[in-house]
């Protein structure tokens, strides 16, 4: 599964957590101020299905009282529906928009689904004539206004939630691009340090390193190594940029690399990469379940000049990067 397709199925179930949010909301409205059930909803459902030449929802094509009844009930429950559905699909296009879009904090990313959410709802509404905003009361905006909020805020804390422990991306993983001359210098720079500290982010933003063994530099940057599928560096490459740092102490290098990395489970690149000293830690050996590549795609790397005491450039790609 792709990562927009993760992100927009965690956006699915994002939104139909803030929609029972929502409802739970507007029923403890109804439950305190004692006030009845919006018809809006119903209205937008039976006018549009006007407009599809649909006459079950047509008040005008009811036969009697038991007509009009069955009627309102279907005008009811189609209302209803649209309104779910509508949280859902508001959910989904957060999804969309998280896979692409700069990561902002979901406070803020809830304020923003909750203007999305009433927009969806309230526009139709207004085009169709079946309300007017300008002619609401502050107690209409407030019964519209508090339980869109709390749809925002749970649907954006759900996705934030979901998202640290699926592992989805929390911005794009378009793949940097350097220039070969830069590439080759970063290998020659790093050549002959096996051995790296590879640093990530952990959910509270705390930044956590290990060593790591580089299994393979490739022609466009790319730094390999394994790591266990359900380690903390695995989940937390997922989620954050990495960093990579390469220290030669006899040498006097000392290089650092960003960039973003991804989780590579392809056996036959598991088995091209193998070492039998790796067994220590992963018994089944190359076909071990817990087994996986991480696969950093270097965006930024620096190193320490000696001569002039200054951090100075290999390349820096971070403009054409997305990131959260």
């Amino acid at each position: 599964m792709s990562d927009v397709s993760k992100s927009i199925g965690l956006g699915v179930a994002a939104g139909a957590a803030g929609t029972v949010a929502l409802d739970v909301a507007s029923y403890l409205d109804m439950a305190i101020r004692g006030r009845s059930a919006s018809d809006v909803p119903g209205e937008v459902a039976a006018r549009l299905a006007r407009l599809a030449g649909v006459t079950l929802l047509d008040d005008s094509a009811a036969g009697g009282d038991a007509d009009a009844g069955r009627v309102s009930n279907r005008k009811t429950a189609v209302g209803s529906l649209l309104g779910r559905a509508t949280g859902v699909d508001v959910g989904a296009a957060y999804g969309i928009a998280r896979a692409f879009l700069p990561k902002v904090p979901w406070q803020l990313a809830g304020l923003g689904l909750a203007a999305a959410a009433m927009a969806a709802s309230d526009v139709p509404a207004t085009r169709l004539r079946v309300t007017d905003p300008r002619r609401w009361s502050v107690s209409d905006w407030a019964s519209d206004i508090v339980p869109h909020l709390a749809y925002g805020l749970i649907a954006a804390f759900t996705y934030e939630s979901l998202s640290r422990v699926a592992g989805a991306p929390l911005r794009s993983r378009r793949k940097p691009t350097v220039d070969a001359e830069d590439i080759e210098q970063l290998k020659s720079l790093i050549r002959g340090i096996e051995t790296a500290m590879l640093t990530t982010v952990d959910a509270s933003g705390r930044p956590q390193s290990r060593p790591m063994a580089t299994q393979r530099v490739d022609a466009d940057g790319s730094l390999w190594f394994f790591a266990g599928r359900d380690s903390g560096a695995t989940v937390q490459a997922r989620m954050h940029d990495v960093n990579v740092s390469y220290v030669d102490v006899e040498a006097e290098r000392y290089v650092s690399v960003s960039g973003l990395a991804e989780v590579v489970t392809d056996r036959d690149t598991l088995r091209e990469l193998w070492k039998p000293q790796l067994e220590t830690w992963f018994r089944g050996g190359a076909d071990d379940p817990n087994l996986t590549l991480l696969r950093v795609l270097p965006s930024q790397a620096h190193y320490w000049d000696k001569r002039s005491s200054v951090i100075v450039d290999v390349f820096d790609a971070e403009p054409a990067l997305t990131k959260g």
